[in-house]
């Protein structure tokens, strides 16, 4: 590995969530837990340190827009009902 891989390596685990670069394990492990986890039913799984953009409060996901949440209700609970 040269020098310039490892310098985008040490960049990307400096600025994500988990501080670390991938593995390919993580997602195995992933998979893994989505095929075989009796009381699980279709999840989507992001195996990416927390690199990902995610929508915050009031702003549309990339599916689409959405209504935000009323202060002081969790952003999950604006999608049930």
């Amino acid at each position: 590995m040269g020098a310039d891989e490892v310098a985008f390596l040490r960049h990307v685990a400096e600025r994500n969530s988990a501080r670390r670069v991938g593995m390919p394990d993580y997602v195995v492990r992933a998979v893994l837990f989505a095929l075989i986890g009796p009381y699980v039913t279709g999840p989507v799984v992001h195996v990416d340190g927390g690199w990902a953009p995610r929508p915050t409060r009031g702003e549309p996901p990339a599916g689409g827009p959405r209504r935000a949440a009323p202060p002081g209700v969790p952003l999950w609970q604006d999608r049930v009902g």
